[in-house]
């Protein structure tokens, strides 16, 4: 699953990387590449804080986590009986 993943997020970041070559030109011109770059990085911030408040998002890996762990223990648990 994680390979699909990581595919499809490159698919998608290269995908859309002429359309912002194509936009980040003239926003740069307009108000500047201090400006553009702390832009961009406040674009980015908000929709990864943005991206921790989707339902599931963070018990995601907390569930998976603790179907390992339990899995673990338990196969310890019966090797050493």
């Amino acid at each position: 699953m994680l390979g699909r993943v990581s595919s499809l997020d490159w698919l998608i970041s290269i995908g859309l990387l002429p359309l912002s070559f194509a936009l980040t030109a003239p926003i740069a011109a307009a108000i500047g590449a201090r400006a553009t770059l702390a832009g961009a990085a406040a674009i980015g911030g908000a929709i990864t804080l943005g991206a921790l408040f989707l339902p599931g998002m963070r018990g995601v890996e907390g569930a998976s986590g603790e179907a390992q762990a339990d899995g673990l223990a338990v196969s310890a648990a019966s090797a050493s009986a």
